[in-house]
């Protein structure tokens, strides 16, 4: 018997909100993280305003890619096996 029968509709429903909040929030945090950090990361590189604004949209180009190339994953593969390879590599990348 399929997992999310066990559970009552609205239960099911409330462990998903939170699923999907917790994940947002983890991800608002991270890009947090990053953003305070930029200007202490180009001290200790020593580099240029300049390349760290060329950083900077480079990761939001890619960003802006892997939006709908993930949407496109999730239609081919199951939003529930990407969103947990997204997750696990995420962990992985931040322990990095």
């Amino acid at each position: 018997m399929d997992a999310r029968l066990q559970l009552s509709d609205e239960r099911y429903k409330r462990a998903m909100v939170a699923v999907f909040v917790l994940t947002l929030f983890v991800q608002i945090l991270d890009t947090t993280i990053v953003n305070v950090a930029i200007p202490t990361l180009a001290d200790a590189f020593g580099v240029s305003d300049t390349e760290i604004d060329r950083t900077i949209i480079g990761y939001l180009v890619g960003l802006a890619v892997f939006i709908p190339t993930s949407g496109w994953f999730a239609d081919r593969f199951g939003s529930r096996v990407v969103f947990l390879a997204s997750l696990t590599l995420f962990t992985v990348a931040s322990y990095s």
